[in-house]
């Protein structure tokens, strides 16, 4: 997120501002889930571009007039950044207090220590990724980019100085284009390591900003008004197109697919004063939005988040409309009483060192709260005590146990031939271990012989052949998409899950997955092809998840009486689309387990009899539940 502004300067450039304006818009509506705009996150490295293109160009003038000082530029970024943040930050931790359950307030307030030291892209890379399930919880997600932005101001300038000092002309040039290559590769290269890690971590993000930055060095090179023209042109494509075409779902990224929205913001720079185009971006509208468009990133995340969380289901179109509205009014009132406040020092500020004082105690202020809350659990005192009991589950030992006997079975080579219990073939991911420990739970699994076979959630089917292997796991699922490490094991998993004398030898299999609803007609296809390969009963197990878990949703809810109709209002839409398609399948049973939590238009269980969380997250079942749900679905059903 750019945050470096101009326009106080003599040589300010509305076009930059208008950049901005697309930059700021393309990521409020993709946060906002607006119809068109699939790819407006790139609107971040957008402002990547700009940011590396400012900070250059006034450090490089600063320089070759003999006044840049360091202490001076740190201070002019912590005036443009800090106080508008912290005043977010705080407001954020207020409502978020009054609105959070126990864990989202935990993971908010780690989330609230990091962006207050500058690390946060850290903790949200250790966390998961940004394009997950759970983004819409996490109120300060998007000071991830300010975090990357803060590291680049850390080295940028000592590199800058290098080059200005030691090099001269088109070396200079060289220089920042070889620093571009040998960052980008990198980048590229790790995307397949650590996907998460391409996108948050700073060294992998850092030849975006130089590739704003290598622009301040074709400042001599002067082109025809008609080539400028052509260079925007061209530019403003490679922009819009990327915001209105990409979709994470079906490419990698950052990777090479955030070269293009980069290349062209930097050719717009480049470009916009000679253009006869620039009035695109140079317009007074555009350039008015470009100047706010921080306090707009800012303001427009937490707002929705905590916005989305009260309303429970997913934002309409008249709620979104009022978000926009509500996020361009407190965005103004951050801007005039906030920003603009402390952007320039005069004769009534601080000084520099009065400033940073005061800086660094508000931060410490917002620190001990929030460090005591991420401790402590988010705080459960806030709630009922009967609703405090039901956090009283620790999410490592549920996670443990999610997985203890699965794991233990899938060490089987194969089938004891030395009873007549029926053998029973288990296939799947972390829902096939949730099958598992219902069969446990419930007594019947002593009547079987079971061994089970992990396919992981990133494979997404338990069986594609090998000539659709490679374009389905590259091209057409967005889980290895993101994460092409994980190819080699689920290929290797799915050729265990479906080992020849396994399926030969099965009296029953059963598949159950979280299941992707684009990803139906090659789960079914690998169903089909079990079915064939077998002579044995096919039970596949729909999804079964709300939107979020038992306890979360009790938290929300704030006690305990009429919480299951109150829990209805999660339902995960996905899951009844993916269940009515698997429910078609030939030849095979399908064991609806939605039903089974949602038995009616009106309630969904979350809760025992005993009043004991069934899901401990939005898709894995406790103990308790997998006790309750496995007494219903083995006990009382005789054919399973």
């Amino acid at each position: 997120m750019t945050v470096t502004s101009v326009k106080n300067k003599t040589n300010y450039r509305a076009d930059i501002d208008g950049l901005r304006a697309i930059a700021v818009i393309s990521v409020i509506l993709y946060h906002f889930d607006v119809s068109g705009f699939n790819g407006g996150f790139v609107g971040v490295d957008i402002f990547f571009v700009i940011s590396g293109y400012l900070i250059t160009k006034g450090i490089v003038s600063a320089f070759t007039k003999d006044k840049f000082s360091f202490s001076d530029f740190y201070l002019r970024r912590t005036r443009r950044l800090i106080p508008a943040l912290l005043v977010v930050i705080f407001l954020t931790f207020i409502f978020s207090f009054y609105l959070l359950g126990p864990a989202d307030f935990a993971s908010f307030s780690g989330s609230v220590v990091y962006s207050l030291a500058g690390i946060s892209n850290f903790y949200f890379w250790m966390q998961s990724g940004y394009f997950d399930s759970f983004s819409n919880i996490k109120p300060l997600l998007h000071t991830w980019s300010l975090s990357v932005e803060l590291q680049f101001y850390l080295l940028w300038p000592i590199i800058v100085i290098g080059i200005v000092k030691y090099l001269k002309g088109v070396y200079r040039f060289i220089s920042v284009l070889i620093f571009i290559i040998c960052f980008s590769c990198v980048s590229f290269y790790y995307l397949n390591v650590d996907s998460s890690g391409a996108f948050y971590l700073p060294w992998f993000r850092m030849h975006e900003f130089v590739i704003g930055a290598i622009v301040v060095f074709c400042d001599g090179v002067r082109i025809r008004r008609h080539m400028s023209s052509f260079l925007y042109i061209l530019g403003l494509a490679l922009v819009l197109i990327p915001i209105f075409f990409y979709d994470i779902r079906n490419i990698s990224f950052p990777g090479y697919f955030a070269l293009i929205p980069c290349v062209g913001a930097a050719l717009l720079i480049f470009s916009g004063e000679g253009s006869i185009f620039r009035i695109f971006t140079a317009n007074k509208v555009a350039s008015h939005i470009g100047e706010i468009s921080y306090s707009l990133y800012l303001v427009h995340w937490p707002l929705y988040v905590l916005w989305s969380y009260v309303l429970v289901a997913k934002p309409s179109i008249m709620w979104i409309v009022l978000m926009c509205c509500a996020t361009l009014i407190a965005s103004y009132l951050l801007y005039y009483c906030v920003e603009r406040k402390f952007r320039f020092q005069t004769n009534k500020s601080l000084s520099g060192p009065a400033f940073t004082m005061v800086c660094m105690a508000f931060i410490v202020f917002l620190t001990l709260p929030a460090a005591t809350s991420w401790a402590n659990k988010g705080w459960e005192w806030r709630l009922p005590k009967e609703v405090q009991n039901i956090n009283n589950l620790s999410s490592e030992v549920a996670k443990d146990y999610t997985w203890q006997l699965q794991s233990a079975l899938v060490k089987r080579d194969s089938f004891d031939s030395s009873h007549s219990k029926q053998r029973v073939l288990v296939i799947g991911d972390s829902q096939s271990a949730d099958v598992i420990n219902m069969m446990n739970e419930s007594g019947v699994i002593n009547k079987f012989d079971v061994i089970a076979r992990t396919v992981d959630y990133q494979c997404a089917t338990p069986y594609v052949n090998e000539k659709e292997s490679g374009e389905f796991f590259n091209k057409i699922n967005k889980r290895t998409i993101a994460d092409p490490g994980r190819i080699p094991k689920c290929l290797k998993q799915i050729a265990a899950a479906t080992d020849p004398k396994l399926l030969a030898t099965a009296d029953r299999i059963y598949v159950a997955m979280f299941y992707e609803n684009n990803l139906d007609s090659y789960v079914q296809k690998g169903i089909e092809f079990i079915k064939d390969n077998s002579k044995a009963e096919i039970y596949v197990f729909g999804r079964k998840n709300l939107s979020k878990s038992s306890i979360d949703i009790v938290n929300a809810f704030g006690r305990l009486y009429g919480v299951d109709k109150y829990a209805h209002g999660f339902v995960d839409k996905d899951a009844l689309i993916i269940n009515a398609n698997l429910g078609n399948i030939k030849g095979v049973k399908f064991i609806d387990l939605l039903s089974f939590i949602c038995p009616d238009e009106f309630t969904c269980r979350v809760l025992t009899r005993d009043n004991k969380p069934i899901f401990y997250d939005y898709v894995h079942l406790t103990k308790y539940g997998a006790k309750s749900i496995g007494n219903a679905l083995f006990v009382n059903l005789k054919d399973i």
